[in-house]
Protein backbone atom coordinates (compact mmCIF):
# COMPACT_ATOMS: atom_id res chain seq x y z
CA UNK A 1 0.00 0.00 0.00
CA UNK A 2 2.88 2.37 0.76
CA UNK A 3 4.28 1.74 -2.73
CA UNK A 4 0.91 2.62 -4.25
CA UNK A 5 0.68 5.76 -2.15
CA UNK A 6 4.09 6.90 -3.38
CA UNK A 7 2.84 6.78 -6.96
CA UNK A 8 -0.31 8.79 -6.32
CA UNK A 9 1.45 12.17 -6.64
CA UNK A 10 2.93 11.23 -10.03
CA UNK A 11 -0.44 9.90 -11.20
CA UNK A 12 -2.25 13.09 -10.18
CA UNK A 13 0.39 15.30 -11.83
CA UNK A 14 0.08 13.29 -15.04
CA UNK A 15 -3.72 13.50 -15.05
CA UNK A 16 -3.63 17.24 -14.36
CA UNK A 17 -1.29 17.70 -17.29
CA UNK A 18 -3.56 15.73 -19.60
CA UNK A 19 -6.58 17.76 -18.49
CA UNK A 20 -4.78 21.07 -19.00
CA UNK A 21 -3.64 20.11 -22.51
CA UNK A 22 -7.16 18.89 -23.34
CA UNK A 23 -8.50 22.23 -22.14
CA UNK A 24 -6.05 24.05 -24.43
CA UNK A 25 -7.06 21.77 -27.30
CA UNK A 26 -10.63 22.90 -26.70
CA UNK A 27 -9.90 26.62 -26.95
CA UNK A 28 -7.44 26.30 -29.87
CA UNK A 29 -9.23 23.60 -31.87
CA UNK A 30 -7.64 21.05 -34.17
CA UNK A 31 -3.91 21.31 -34.85
CA UNK A 32 -4.35 21.80 -38.59
CA UNK A 33 -7.53 23.91 -38.52
CA UNK A 34 -8.04 26.44 -35.75
CA UNK A 35 -10.31 28.70 -37.82
CA UNK A 36 -13.44 27.94 -35.79
CA UNK A 37 -11.77 27.82 -32.38
CA UNK A 38 -12.35 30.47 -29.74
CA UNK A 39 -8.60 31.26 -29.66
CA UNK A 40 -8.13 31.11 -33.46
CA UNK A 41 -6.63 34.62 -33.49
CA UNK A 42 -3.77 33.38 -31.29
CA UNK A 43 -2.73 30.53 -33.63
CA UNK A 44 0.40 30.57 -35.79
CA UNK A 45 0.44 28.26 -38.85
CA UNK A 46 -2.68 26.56 -37.58
CA UNK A 47 -5.27 26.97 -40.35
CA UNK A 48 -5.88 24.78 -43.39
CA UNK A 49 -4.36 27.42 -45.67
CA UNK A 50 -1.05 27.59 -43.77
CA UNK A 51 2.02 25.54 -44.54
CA UNK A 52 3.57 24.47 -41.21
CA UNK A 53 7.34 24.14 -41.05
CA UNK A 54 9.77 23.01 -38.36
CA UNK A 55 9.65 25.04 -35.15
CA UNK A 56 12.07 27.95 -35.25
CA UNK A 57 12.53 31.58 -34.24
CA UNK A 58 9.88 32.77 -36.72
CA UNK A 59 6.99 31.11 -34.88
CA UNK A 60 8.19 32.43 -31.52
CA UNK A 61 8.49 35.97 -32.85
CA UNK A 62 5.06 35.75 -34.48
CA UNK A 63 3.61 34.47 -31.23
CA UNK A 64 5.09 37.44 -29.39
CA UNK A 65 3.80 39.87 -32.02
CA UNK A 66 0.24 38.51 -31.60
CA UNK A 67 0.36 39.59 -27.96
CA UNK A 68 1.56 43.07 -28.89
CA UNK A 69 3.32 44.89 -26.08
CA UNK A 70 2.74 41.86 -23.85
CA UNK A 71 4.80 39.58 -26.09
CA UNK A 72 7.98 39.92 -24.06
CA UNK A 73 6.15 38.44 -21.07
CA UNK A 74 6.24 34.94 -22.61
CA UNK A 75 8.14 32.69 -20.23
CA UNK A 76 7.55 29.05 -21.23
CA UNK A 77 6.89 26.82 -24.21
CA UNK A 78 5.28 23.35 -24.20
CA UNK A 79 6.21 21.03 -27.05
CA UNK A 80 6.01 17.40 -28.12
CA UNK A 81 9.10 15.23 -27.46
CA UNK A 82 9.74 14.81 -31.19
CA UNK A 83 9.77 18.57 -31.64
CA UNK A 84 12.09 18.92 -28.66
CA UNK A 85 14.60 16.36 -29.92
CA UNK A 86 14.45 17.86 -33.39
CA UNK A 87 15.50 21.18 -31.85
CA UNK A 88 18.27 19.40 -29.92
CA UNK A 89 19.50 17.82 -33.13
CA UNK A 90 19.65 21.28 -34.68
CA UNK A 91 21.49 22.52 -31.56
CA UNK A 92 18.73 25.07 -30.96
CA UNK A 93 18.18 24.17 -27.27
CA UNK A 94 20.16 26.15 -24.70
CA UNK A 95 20.88 24.75 -21.26
CA UNK A 96 21.13 26.87 -18.13
CA UNK A 97 21.86 26.01 -14.54
CA UNK A 98 18.73 26.32 -12.49
CA UNK A 99 20.54 27.91 -9.54
CA UNK A 100 22.48 30.63 -11.36
CA UNK A 101 20.68 31.17 -14.67
CA UNK A 102 24.04 31.25 -16.46
CA UNK A 103 24.59 29.23 -19.65
CA UNK A 104 26.19 25.90 -18.84
CA UNK A 105 29.22 26.74 -20.98
CA UNK A 106 29.99 29.75 -18.78
CA UNK A 107 28.85 28.56 -15.36
CA UNK A 108 31.96 27.87 -13.26
CA UNK A 109 30.53 27.56 -9.78
CA UNK A 110 27.36 27.17 -7.78
CA UNK A 111 26.32 26.02 -4.35
CA UNK A 112 24.04 23.15 -5.44
CA UNK A 113 24.75 22.24 -9.06
CA UNK A 114 28.17 20.62 -8.43
CA UNK A 115 26.81 18.58 -5.51
CA UNK A 116 24.08 16.93 -7.59
CA UNK A 117 25.72 17.06 -11.01
CA UNK A 118 25.04 19.60 -13.72
CA UNK A 119 21.35 20.33 -13.11
CA UNK A 120 20.27 21.92 -16.37
CA UNK A 121 17.07 23.57 -17.53
CA UNK A 122 16.35 23.52 -21.30
CA UNK A 123 15.35 26.80 -22.93
CA UNK A 124 14.45 27.80 -26.48
CA UNK A 125 14.53 31.44 -27.56
CA UNK A 126 14.74 32.34 -23.88
CA UNK A 127 11.61 30.34 -22.99
CA UNK A 128 11.59 27.50 -20.43
CA UNK A 129 10.88 24.26 -22.31
CA UNK A 130 8.17 21.85 -21.12
CA UNK A 131 8.12 18.49 -22.92
CA UNK A 132 4.98 16.33 -23.03
CA UNK A 133 3.85 13.48 -25.27
CA UNK A 134 0.23 14.39 -24.41
CA UNK A 135 0.26 17.40 -26.75
CA UNK A 136 -2.16 16.91 -29.61
CA UNK A 137 -0.94 15.91 -33.06
CA UNK A 138 -2.49 15.26 -36.44
CA UNK A 139 -1.38 13.40 -39.54
CA UNK A 140 1.23 10.66 -39.78
CA UNK A 141 4.80 10.12 -40.88
CA UNK A 142 6.52 13.14 -42.38
CA UNK A 143 3.24 15.08 -42.51
CA UNK A 144 2.57 14.86 -38.77
CA UNK A 145 1.85 18.27 -37.25
CA UNK A 146 2.43 19.02 -33.58
CA UNK A 147 0.76 21.60 -31.38
CA UNK A 148 3.08 23.85 -29.38
CA UNK A 149 1.91 26.28 -26.69
CA UNK A 150 3.60 29.46 -25.48
CA UNK A 151 2.78 30.74 -22.00
CA UNK A 152 3.04 33.99 -20.11
CA UNK A 153 3.20 33.81 -16.35
CA UNK A 154 -0.34 33.50 -14.98
CA UNK A 155 -1.89 32.55 -18.35
CA UNK A 156 -3.60 29.53 -16.76
CA UNK A 157 -5.79 29.80 -13.71
CA UNK A 158 -6.52 26.75 -11.56
CA UNK A 159 -8.55 25.94 -8.51
CA UNK A 160 -9.59 23.08 -6.26
CA UNK A 161 -13.12 22.63 -5.01
CA UNK A 162 -11.98 19.97 -2.59
CA UNK A 163 -8.52 18.93 -1.48
CA UNK A 164 -7.15 15.46 -2.09
CA UNK A 165 -8.93 12.75 -0.10
CA UNK A 166 -7.85 9.12 0.05
CA UNK A 167 -9.56 5.99 1.29
CA UNK A 168 -8.11 2.53 1.69
CA UNK A 169 -9.67 -0.88 2.09
CA UNK A 170 -8.48 -4.46 2.38
CA UNK A 171 -10.01 -7.67 1.10
CA UNK A 172 -8.88 -10.22 3.68
CA UNK A 173 -10.01 -13.17 1.58
CA UNK A 174 -8.19 -12.07 -1.55
CA UNK A 175 -5.27 -10.70 0.48
CA UNK A 176 -5.34 -7.47 -1.52
CA UNK A 177 -5.41 -3.77 -0.70
CA UNK A 178 -7.25 -1.01 -2.56
CA UNK A 179 -6.90 2.77 -2.52
CA UNK A 180 -9.33 5.35 -3.88
CA UNK A 181 -8.59 9.06 -4.34
CA UNK A 182 -11.01 11.95 -4.62
CA UNK A 183 -9.85 15.28 -6.07
CA UNK A 184 -11.90 18.12 -7.58
CA UNK A 185 -10.05 20.75 -9.64
CA UNK A 186 -10.33 22.85 -12.77
CA UNK A 187 -8.17 24.83 -15.21
CA UNK A 188 -9.09 28.15 -16.78
CA UNK A 189 -7.15 29.82 -19.62
CA UNK A 190 -7.30 33.49 -18.63
CA UNK A 191 -9.40 35.61 -20.99
CA UNK A 192 -12.12 33.14 -21.91
CA UNK A 193 -15.39 31.96 -20.41
CA UNK A 194 -17.06 28.57 -20.64
CA UNK A 195 -20.36 26.90 -19.94
CA UNK A 196 -20.70 24.56 -16.95
CA UNK A 197 -19.85 20.94 -17.63
CA UNK A 198 -20.69 17.96 -15.44
CA UNK A 199 -18.75 14.70 -15.37
CA UNK A 200 -20.19 11.46 -14.09
CA UNK A 201 -17.95 9.89 -11.43
CA UNK A 202 -16.09 7.64 -10.92
CA UNK A 203 -14.75 7.56 -14.49
CA UNK A 204 -12.09 10.17 -15.24
CA UNK A 205 -11.83 11.43 -18.81
CA UNK A 206 -9.96 14.32 -20.40
CA UNK A 207 -12.14 14.32 -23.53
CA UNK A 208 -14.86 16.74 -22.31
CA UNK A 209 -12.18 19.37 -21.61
CA UNK A 210 -11.31 19.40 -25.30
CA UNK A 211 -14.82 20.29 -26.50
CA UNK A 212 -14.46 23.69 -28.12
CA UNK A 213 -18.13 24.87 -28.45
CA UNK A 214 -18.33 25.43 -24.69
CA UNK A 215 -15.75 28.21 -24.96
CA UNK A 216 -16.28 31.82 -25.95
CA UNK A 217 -13.81 34.11 -27.66
CA UNK A 218 -11.44 36.18 -25.49
CA UNK A 219 -12.19 39.88 -25.15
CA UNK A 220 -8.61 40.98 -25.88
CA UNK A 221 -5.70 38.92 -27.21
CA UNK A 222 -3.24 40.59 -24.85
CA UNK A 223 -5.16 39.26 -21.84
CA UNK A 224 -4.66 35.63 -22.85
CA UNK A 225 -0.91 35.08 -23.12
CA UNK A 226 -1.33 31.77 -24.95
CA UNK A 227 -0.22 31.87 -28.61
CA UNK A 228 0.26 28.47 -30.28
CA UNK A 229 2.16 27.45 -33.43
CA UNK A 230 1.57 24.21 -35.36
CA UNK A 231 4.86 22.77 -36.61
CA UNK A 232 6.44 19.80 -38.34
CA UNK A 233 9.55 17.83 -37.45
CA UNK A 234 11.93 15.60 -39.39
CA UNK A 235 11.95 13.07 -36.53
CA UNK A 236 9.69 10.02 -36.96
Amino acid sequence: MAAIGNKIADYIANQRQKDLLSCLAGVFGAVDDTSSASYAALAVDGTTGDTPTVLGPRQIVEGKSILGDQGEKLTAIAMHPKVYYDLMERRAIDMIYDNTGAPDTAAAQGSTAPAFGSVQVPTFMGLRVIVSADLQTTGSGSSTEYATYLFTQGAIGSGEQLGLQTETDRDILAKSDAMAIDLHYCFHPIGRSSQPLSLTPPEHSSKPWATGPRCTRPTTLESCGLPTPATLTDRR
